[in-house]
C-alpha cells in the first residue's frame, strides 16, 4: 500500500532500500531547495557523477520546461527528480522524454491505480489535466543526458496560480489519501530501470509501441502552433526519433520535433481551413499549457 499516512520527507536510504537492483538511484542526492534539479545534476556530472545519479529537491525556484515555461510546485508536496542517463550524440534525444513519460505513466497505473494517458511530447495526463511532465537535456560532447521529471503528488488548486487550476491535477486530488513520496520515487526509479533494460534488450520499438498505447490523441484531430502559425490535422503518432506525425487536411504528413512546436491542442473536429486567422492565432496562443521542468 502506498497510503502510509506518514509525513512524506524524502529519505535517500529509505528510497534506496526499496530499489530492485536497477542502476538509477545510486547515488541519490536530496537537497531542500535549489534553482533547478537539472542544473544541480549537471554540476554533479561535471564533478564526475555517472549514470544512475539522481537529484531530488523539496523546492525549485527556477524549474524550467519547454519554450521557456516554468514548473511550479509548493515546498515538500511533489516529486522533483533529475536522472543521469547515457546518451550518444548520434542518437536523437526525443526517445529520452518518451522513456521517462512511459515510466511515470506505468508507475502511476501499477502503484497508484490511476488511469493515465500521455500527450506528446512530455506530458502525463489524468482526467484531462497534467499530473506530470518530463524535460530531457543534452550537451554537446557529453556522454550523459539529464532527464528531469516533475510529478504532482500532494499539491492542490490552492497551491497553484489561477491560470493553472483548471489544467493541473495531483495524485491526492485523484486519490484522496496521504502519499509517501519515498515509495513513489522508488517505484519511479525501478520503472525507469526496467524500461532501460528493455530498451537495451529489445530496442526502441517496444517503447514506441507502449507510448502509442498510452497516448489518447492517436487518430484524433488537433492543432499545433508552428512558427507562429496554427496548423490542424490528425495525430498519427510518433516516429522512431520521437517526432510528432500529423496528417494535415490536404493529406500531407508533417513531422515535428518537440522544439519546433509551442502547442498541441485536441479539437472536437477539424476546421474548414488549415490555418486560422491572425486573431484566432493570438487567442489560441494565450491558452497554451505549461510544460514540466
Amino acid at each position: 500500500m502506498l497510503d502510509t499516512g506518514q509525513r512524506s520527507v524524502i529519505s535517500p536510504p529509505l528510497v534506496q532500500s526499496r530499489l530492485d537492483g536497477h542502476p538509477f538511484g545510486d547515488p541519490l542526492i536530496h537537497i531542500p531547495s535549489c534553482e533547478s534539479t537539472n542544473d544541480v545534476l549537471w554540476v554533479e556530472i561535471k564533478r564526475g557523477a555517472g549514470m544512475g545519479t539522481v537529484v531530488t529537491a523539496d523546492c525549485q525556484t527556477l524549474g524550467r520546461g519547454r519554450s521557456g515555461s516554468r514548473w511550479i510546485s509548493p515546498v515538500g508536496k511533489d516529486l522533483l527528480v533529475s536522472v543521469a542517463t547515457p546518451w550518444e550524440e548520434s542518437r536523437p534525444s526525443g526517445y529520452l522524454s518518451i522513456w521517462a513519460a512511459v515510466s511515470v505513466a506505468e508507475m502511476l497505473i501499477r502503484d497508484a491505480d490511476v488511469r493515465v494517458s500521455l500527450k506528446w511530447p512530455n506530458d502525463v495526463i489524468v482526467n484531462r489535466r497534467k499530473i506530470g511532465g518530463v524535460m530531457a537535456e543534452t550537451k554537446a560532447g557529453c556522454s550523459l543526458a539529464v532527464v528531469g521529471i516533475g510529478l504532482n503528488v500532494s499539491s492542490r488548486d490552492s497551491d497553484r496560480p489561477p491560470d493553472l487550476r483548471d489544467r493541473a491535477i495531483s495524485l491526492c486530488e485523484v486519490r484522496d489519501r496521504t502519499w509517501d513520496r519515498n515509495i513513489l520515487l522508488a517505484g519511479l526509479l525501478n520503472g525507469l530501470g526496467e524500461w532501460w533494460q528493455r530498451l537495451n534488450r529489445e530496442g526502441w520499438l517496444v517503447l514506441y509501441r507502449r507510448w502509442m498505447d498510452l497516448c489518447s490523441m492517436i487518430g484524433c484531430p488537433a492543432r499545433v502552433t508552428y512558427r507562429g502559425a496554427i496548423l490542424a490535422g490528425i495525430v498519427e503518432g510518433i516516429d522512431l526519433d520521437g517526432c510528432l506525425m500529423l496528417r494535415e487536411m490536404d493529406g500531407r504528413q508533417r513531422r515535428f520535433h518537440p522544439w519546433e512546436i509551442t502547442g498541441l491542442v485536441p479539437l472536437e473536429e477539424l476546421p474548414e481551413n488549415r490555418m486560422s486567422s491572425s486573431h484566432e492565432r493570438k487567442k489560441n496562443n494565450a491558452g497554451g499549457t505549461e510544460s514540466s521542468r
